[in-house]
């Protein structure tokens, strides 16, 4: 089963993600230069996109969980 993550959430995941790669962890190697593996992370111009939705999520809804269903109560208020 999948955990979904509020939009708070996934924020800090996209700005360790950013962050890692501005320190020099864009790009990796295991094993040696002719049978080893290289892996790279996430495009950094991508992550910045992600980034800036996800802040535009936070301050148009709030921090809540993509998909859950938000309702908002009116409550009437009398006066005697």
């Amino acid at each position: 089963m999948a955990i979904l993550k509020s939009y708070g959430e996934q924020l800090e995941e996209v700005q360790s993600a950013i962050s890692a790669i501005q320190s020099g962890s864009q790009e990796y190697q295991i094993g040696s230069a002719t049978g080893g593996r290289k892996l790279r992370k996430a495009d950094l111009e991508s992550l910045f996109q992600r980034e800036k939705w996800l802040v535009g999520q936070l301050e148009s809804y709030g921090d809540i969980i993509p998909g859950q269903v938000v309702t908002r109560k009116v409550v009437g208020v009398g006066f005697k």
